[in-house]
């Protein structure tokens, strides 16, 4: 049982998390930087603009979804494109979970539009998933080095 205290404590904060979590909305999920970082899907993949130089289903979004008061997360290119000035590898680690929403979202009443309730709810606990299959393997590699309950018989 010692060697499980570990474990004990991290389930027990990802339990934490899921119960804080699901006690907010959803709806801010893709907000702000996130958003900066997420841009990238929707533009790619539902509307062939990863240089978003058309601007109305960007305005279109600002409007329906207000994940951002201004578009910081955007500077003009030289050549009136604008560019994402965060780098995609978010996106990667979002990418799964856009997918999965991208695929459900029109079957569960939603628009497949990149930002409604499907998109921001998987990509939330997606991540967390993510997190706790990290924090996972970190104690599987720790275990290798160190007891469970570490003394400090360095003191």
């Amino acid at each position: 049982m010692p060697r499980r205290w570990s474990l004990i404590t991290v389930w027990a904060l990802c339990a934490l998390l899921f119960i804080l979590r699901t006690t907010q909305t959803a709806k801010h999920a893709l907000t702000w930087d996130v958003f900066g970082y997420y841009l990238y899907l929707p533009a790619t993949f539902i509307h062939d603009d990863p240089a978003l130089k058309d601007r109305a289903w960007l305005d279109e979004v600002m409007l329906k979804y207000d994940p951002s008061t201004t578009l910081y997360q955007l500077v003009e290119g030289p050549d009136g494109s604008r560019v994402i000035k965060y780098s995609s590898g978010m996106a990667v680690a979002y990418a799964p979970w856009f997918f999965i929403a991208h695929v459900i979202a029109e079957q569960l009443g939603y628009p497949a539009d990149g930002f409604s309730m499907p998109y921001q709810v998987l990509v939330t606990y997606g991540t967390l998933l993510h997190v706790l299959l990290g924090l996972f393997i970190l104690r599987k590699v720790l275990l290798h080095f160190f007891d469970d309950l570490v003394r400090r018989s360095w003191l």
